[in-house]
């Protein structure tokens, strides 16, 4: 089905299992992203609302391990 030398596909079915593995890749890739995604937007909506104490405390531990550095 493939070649011994460089894998190319040599039938129309090969070709289809290369295609389908590909696209099974990338629908895993796009759940992760919307997850990262949303996490990231459940963070920054948890941060809006906090108080200004806890934004502090949070900058301080984002400084501190290394998550933000401020740019001179």
């Amino acid at each position: 089905m493939y070649c011994s030398k460089c894998s190319y596909p040599l039938t129309p079915e090969a070709f289809d299992q290369i295609k389908l593995t590909e696209n099974k890749k990338f629908e895993i890739l796009e759940q992760k992203y919307d997850n990262v995604t949303s996490t990231l937007q459940n963070i920054l909506t948890a941060l809006d609302n906090a108080n200004p104490f806890d934004k502090r405390e949070i900058a301080k531990q984002f400084i501190e391990n290394g998550i933000y550095k401020h740019k001179n």
